[in-house]
């Protein structure tokens, strides 16, 4: 399970996910679903919540399952249909998204939720640009040393603290094994680090 901004780079590297994730309600995210053939992602499903803009429906040519997230209106529409608790981002989306198909353990990589070395946001070739903005955009946005997997610290932004405070309030009501695999990145409370 991958978040959408992961698509691209996973397919470039010959894995193929069997659901990306998206959550978002921007037009942005519909950019991150295109270009797509239905060779590459025909048997990967897009697992969407029904609040995303239209267009990441119709961009994505493989086919979509829809996964309610616990959003009042849901309630008040009276729709039930298996809502499941999830918060902040993609990623936290898939956690949940696994833990709901039952997966034990949930192993997680590429989960860094910090900048890396480079001091840039995501890895190169995903489909936010050549590994996204740098740190010196971020620090006037606000940044923190966390602990890391690795070095002692490591810099994360504040929002991307809220996706680990998220995993780690999701990984201590969950009731199997979390391993984090992620090579580096801010350490997440209740998970057990292993590479493979």
């Amino acid at each position: 399970l991958c978040p959408d901004t992961s698509l691209k780079v996973l397919l470039d590297i010959d894995i193929k996910p069997h659901m990306v994730m998206t959550l978002e309600r921007t037009a942005s995210n519909a950019k991150l679903l295109k270009g797509f053939t239905a060779d590459q992602v025909g048997d990967v499903y897009l697992a969407a919540c029904p609040v995303v803009m239209k267009e990441a429906f119709e961009e994505y040519p493989g086919p979509r399952i829809i996964v309610y997230r616990d959003f009042d209106h849901f309630r008040w529409l009276g729709v039930e249909r298996g809502t499941l608790h999830i918060q902040k981002s993609g990623s936290n989306m898939a956690f949940k998204v696994a833990e709901a198909l039952g997966c034990d353990p949930i192993i997680l990589i590429g989960q860094d939720l910090a900048f890396g070395e480079d001091g840039k946001t995501h890895a190169a070739g995903t489909a936010r640009g050549d590994g996204g903005e740098k740190l010196d955009v971020f620090k006037q946005r606000g940044t923190l040393e966390v602990p890391g997997n690795y070095a002692k610290t490591v810099m994360t932004s504040t929002v991307w603290h809220t996706f680990l405070r998220v995993f780690e309030m999701d990984i201590a009501a969950y009731k199997g094994t979390c391993i984090n695999s992620t090579a580096g990145g801010a350490f997440i409370q209740g998970t057990r680090f292993l590479l493979f």
